[in-house]
């Protein structure tokens, strides 16, 4: 019974030592556990795309309109032409109208006086413009028939007179040759030049008709006019170019001070600083002769170009495409999720982080010392990774923070496109162009310049209506 009673009592005491075994301390004291704050995430803001746009330009340069100056026409005192008896006037013109090629420039030549048709569409224009001036011109065909009865009548005359002056010197020489005056070899020689004289008078070359001719023919019966006009010139020189700026122009300007991006200068991206369009010029000069009195009652010269008589037009569209906004955002939304992701994962190393912490901040019982400090070593080493886990991301939080904040003046970046420049009138086309079209815009333009230096001389004449 005694040995019962020591055998039971050893088992309690073996009990009681093996259910308590190894105790460890709290690690922390109650409520001061190091758990570091999480850094707040800071995301990119996504930028809204930006729609294309098409902005368009038209830029007009206006015609000058030059009028003759003083200095290009001169009204002899006294010859007021009263336009509402509808005076008569007869369009004096050459014999010959050359054409001929220096340079670029074709020109229309006048030398003599002309007896068939109109030499060009010039003089049709002429003929025209007096018309519109109320100006009743006379048909050319009827003052020209008179002018060569009247020339060929005197043509007439001289010769007979010439036959009659020729034959009486040579009886003048054969008198002196049979009075012994002169030798048979001075006889031969003097009739020799007085041959060559005479052939020089009768065959002669082509002579300018007198003025006093066409006056004479304007005075006779049938074919009367208060007025000649004679043409001094008539020249439409081919075109030339010239430059136009566009640089300066206030609406570029404008665009130009709200998109730095795009600039003047070459490519389609960039918007020229000038072009070139093409110039046309008529030079236009007469005389007005009183027939009555004979007379010049007004004479005048002046010239045109194309830049005085039409409004140039140039028109072009800029296309504005956003071209980086996509990208950008591609990026920003991949950057997004990765911070997003380092963020959760900080916030589950805080969770696990408080648990290790709560179970560190109360005593530990362990069956044995064994026990307790391999359970104390991993208990230790969680807590310590779960905290560098912690410090690190919120070090990679930081960094994407200010990065954010650097980032936040970032701008879309756009592509420029320039279109070609419609010119209007479009005047640049080749003289061999074969559109019809193109054609057809020159040829009216040309037709106008003509007109207009033409119109613009004749009304500084000197006129009284009624």
């Amino acid at each position: 019974m005694k040995n019962s009673k020591i055998v039971m009592s050893t088992l309690v005491t073996v009990m009681l030592l093996s259910g308590c075994g190894a105790t460890s301390s709290a690690l922390y004291p109650a409520g001061e556990q190091q758990v570091v704050k999480i850094e707040k995430v800071k995301e990119f803001d996504l930028l809204t795309p930006a729609k294309t746009e098409k902005a368009h330009f038209h830029i007009l340069y206006k015609a000058k309109h030059t009028k003759p100056s003083p200095d290009d026409y001169v009204n002899a005192r006294g010859s007021t032409i009263d336009l509402s008896k509808l005076p008569t006037v007869v369009i004096a013109l050459p014999v010959e109208t050359k054409r001929e090629r220096s340079g670029a420039n074709e020109l229309d030549k006048t030398g003599e006086f002309k007896t068939e048709g109109y030499i060009s569409k010039s003089e049709e224009t002429v003929e025209k413009e007096l018309i519109r001036a109320g100006y009743n011109v006379i048909d050319r065909s009827k003052f020209e028939a008179k002018l060569r009865t009247t020339r060929e009548a005197k043509l007439e005359k001289m010769q007979t007179k010439g036959d009659n002056l020729y034959d009486a010197q040579i009886d003048g020489l054969k008198s002196q040759l049979r009075a012994g005056k002169i030798t048979n070899k001075e006889y031969i020689d003097k009739i020799s030049k007085l041959n060559d004289a005479t052939s020089s008078r009768k065959q002669g070359d082509k002579e300018l008709i007198d003025m006093s001719e066409l006056i004479r023919a304007a005075q006779s019966n049938g074919v009367q006019a208060d007025y000649i006009l004679q043409l001094n010139k008539i020249e439409e020189y081919n075109g030339y170019l010239t430059s136009l700026p566009l640089r300066g122009q206030k609406d570029i300007e404008d665009y130009l001070a709200k998109n730095p991006d795009i600039s003047y200068g070459e490519g389609k991206n960039k918007i020229p600083e000038s072009f070139n369009t093409k110039v046309f010029r008529v030079v236009f000069s007469a005389k007005l002769f009183n027939v009555k009195s004979g007379k010049v009652v007004w004479s005048g010269s002046h010239e045109l170009n194309s830049q005085d008589i039409e409004d140039i037009t140039v028109d072009f569209d800029i296309l504005k495409k956003d071209t980086s906004s996509k990208n950008i955002n591609n990026n920003r939304i991949a950057l997004n999720n990765k911070v997003k992701a380092l963020y959760e994962e900080t916030k589950n190393a805080e969770a696990e982080l408080k648990k290790l912490y709560e179970i560190a901040s109360k005593e530990r019982t362990y069956k044995d010392e064994a026990s307790q400090k391999y359970h104390e070593s991993k208990l230790k080493n969680n807590i310590n990774k779960y905290e560098q886990i912690i410090a690190q991301n919120n070090e990679n939080i930081k960094s994407f923070n200010v990065m954010v904040k650097s980032s936040q003046n970032e701008s879309i970046k756009f592509e420029y496109i320039v279109s070609d420049l419609y010119i209007k009138p479009n005047l640049n086309a080749s003289d061999k162009s074969m559109d019809p079209r193109e054609k057809k815009v020159i040829q009216k333009h040309r037709s106008k310049l003509l007109s207009e230096t033409i119109r613009s001389l004749f009304n500084t004449i000197k006129v009284k209506n009624g």
